[in-house]
């Protein structure tokens, strides 16, 4: 692409009359081409872009009922494979949504309450109705691998129903008829609808995680993939799931002797019980934090979906 300066340029006047033709000179179609390639790059721009703009609310709320998994994939975006067995708790969940929404409202798109496999909790049916009783205009799922879809009470499907909470699931090359799942669950009167198409996913997505921190934050933080996976933990508001789980870093690292560890800053999150304004929220929601720099984005990869090895070096690069 040529100069933006080549497309501004004015042309001289001619001081001879022209007569009215068909054909543009030969600059003209230049410029013209150069506003054809800047008009089809404006996406990916605006892409880009659109992570520095203000927001006026959350896009996406993700909640953990639970940090481990059914499933064993390799370089899960969660951590499933190498977390503890954590079941979160209902009170808390509500005290803090209730917080979040006193703080910004009804400015929540969509809440997903996702895991690990959120269909592990017993006490899942709870936190649907909370969600619903506090945030009752969003858009609210329970992010699931299906696995377990066939062997939930009735309850359940009823409260889905009941609170127009869908359930969203993530097809992968298992021995699961999701087709059928799919229709089993229609029969509740719960919507349903899966996470990435009607195929199998055949890749994950795997950014590496490097304890130097040698990354530009703001490099990082625009060609994130994750930018708008505002997770919410213990009282804290992140702008994804990664820094929620550095401790588990740390210790998996710990155990395989290798150097150095992740810092978490206090510019890593907004604490909702010392915030007092939707403004500081949406201000942290607009930009990169401090640990932005641990991630690697420009070798970010996609890898054949496969089973995990629960080495903490799937994610974490010396």
């Amino acid at each position: 692409m040529g100069k933006l300066c080549d497309i501004i340029k004015i042309q001289p006047k001619k001081h001879k009359k022209e007569t009215v033709s068909n054909n543009i000179t030969e600059q003209q179609a230049h410029n013209y081409n150069l506003l054809k390639d800047i008009k089809n790059s404006i996406p990916a721009v605006t892409d880009e872009l659109s992570k520095i703009l203000p927001r006026h609310f959350i896009e996406h709320l993700d909640f953990h009922l639970v940090d481990h998994c059914n499933l064993n994939c390799k370089c899960c975006s969660t951590y499933a494979p190498i977390a503890k067995e954590h079941y979160a708790d209902v009170k808390s969940f509500e005290k803090d949504l209730k917080k979040l929404h006193d703080l910004i409202g009804d400015s929540v798109s969509q809440i997903h309450l996702l895991g690990g496999e959120p269909l592990l909790h017993p006490r899942l049916e709870d936190f649907i109705r909370s969600a619903r009783k506090i945030f009752s205009q969003a858009r609210i799922d329970v992010t699931t691998n299906g696995i377990l879809v066939f062997k939930m009470k009735q309850s359940l499907w009823e409260t889905m129903a009941e609170y127009n909470v869908a359930l969203k699931y993530t097809q992968y090359p298992i021995n699961l008829d999701y087709n059928k799942m799919v229709e089993y669950v229609k029969g509740f009167g719960v919507y349903v609808f899966s996470a990435g198409g009607k195929d199998p996913i055949k890749y994950f997505r795997r950014v590496p995680l490097k304890a130097s921190g040698v990354n530009n934050a703001w490099k990082s933080y625009i060609r994130c993939a994750y930018t708008d996976c505002a997770t919410l933990r213990d009282g804290k508001l992140f702008h994804c799931p990664i820094p929620v789980f550095y401790q588990l870093f740390n210790e998996c690292m710990k155990k395989e002797a290798m150097s150095g560890r992740f810092q978490l800053s206090s510019l890593d999150y907004v604490d909702l019980y010392k915030t007092s304004s939707k403004e500081e929220v949406m201000k942290f929601m607009s930009n990169a934090q401090p640990f932005c720099q641990y991630c690697d984005m420009n070798h970010a990869t996609n890898i054949p979906w496969e089973v995990s090895s629960r080495k903490i070096q799937e994610w974490v690069e010396e």
